[in-house]
């Protein structure tokens, strides 16, 4: 299956939008978890949104564990 990348807001500048952990809770519902970050934006150093990339639990793109 082909990852989803997904535009997760920090903070409400984008009035009646999800905020990120609405987002996760709702894909996790939907059996896709989030596996990289792929992109932020910083307006005036501010930390405002990310972009997650989720894939399906299970998925070689996303391990169950991981050890350093």
């Amino acid at each position: 299956m082909t990852p989803f990348q997904l535009e997760c807001a920090i903070l409400p500048y984008n009035e009646g939008a999800p905020l990120m952990p609405e987002v996760i809770d709702f894909m996790k519902g939907q059996g896709l978890l989030p596996f990289e970050l792929s992109g932020v934006s910083r307006p005036a150093g501010t930390l405002v949104q990310v972009d997650l990339l989720f894939a399906r639990e299970g998925s070689p793109l996303r391990p169950d564990h991981f050890t350093f």
